[in-house]
């Protein structure tokens, strides 16, 4: 296995999640929202903001991209975003990957939103604003052959160790 992928929708956990199965792997984690800004000197805000939403998912959309073809094996926290991209969810494909999918119900995710001010903003709705996300990105999702975990219920430690486990299982 070259990379583990977290994916899912904002709030989902990714970010936690990546960082506590980095340090058990000893692999470095490479976030979007973190390449985005050490490439641009810019938050994902700040270009959303400026350039358009179409320009701060371009971004994302190019760091996976570049993330999934390094070499070195690294934990990758991938943008949301990256589920309306086909040469994306191509990549995610990728046997040599192991993808996993945080999945929350949208109001866990929209209660997490809201505390995370990085985020761009999206109206004064943040849950109606990711159902309607979910509802176009989790089927594309669901064809990429994921490991589905539940981040509602579970914890960023157990979750962490069952991604682990997965890996060490693949291997």
């Amino acid at each position: 296995m070259r990379h583990v992928v977290m994916v899912g929708l904002m709030g989902s956990g990714k970010t936690t999640v990546g960082r506590l199965v980095a340090a058990q792997l000893a692999w470095p984690l490479r976030d979007s929202d973190l390449d985005i800004e050490a490439r641009t000197g810019r938050t994902v805000r700040e270009i959303d903001e400026h350039d358009g939403t179409a320009a701060m998912h371009a971004l994302e959309a190019t760091v996976l991209i570049e993330a999934v073809a390094a070499s070195e094996p690294s934990v990758i926290c991938a943008a949301s975003s990256i589920a309306d991209v086909d040469a994306c969810l191509e990549a995610l494909r990728d046997p040599s990957l192991l993808v996993a999918w945080l999945r929350v119900p949208v109001a866990v995710a929209a209660q997490r939103f809201a505390l995370q001010g990085h985020r761009p903003r999206f109206g004064d709705d943040p849950e109606t604003f990711l159902a309607e996300l979910a509802a176009r990105r989790e089927p594309r999702l669901a064809t990429i052959g994921a490991l589905e975990l539940d981040a509602a219920s579970a914890t960023p430690v157990a979750l962490a160790a069952r991604i682990v486990e997965a890996l060490a299982a693949r291997r």
